[in-house]
């Protein structure tokens, strides 16, 4: 295997993970407001 081909294999792998909060309405906060706001959290 090349290693371009596993590098891609490794990051299509992983990185995936769940985000979950209490605010259902979408309207009110979209998937990457959140994202933003949880990584803000931990600098």
């Amino acid at each position: 295997m090349e290693n371009q081909e596993l590098i891609t294999n490794y990051q299509n792998s992983s990185g995936r993970f769940i985000l979950a909060t209490s605010i259902l309405d979408t309207r009110e906060l979209e998937a990457p407001e959140i994202l933003k706001i949880y990584k803000q959290q931990h600098d």
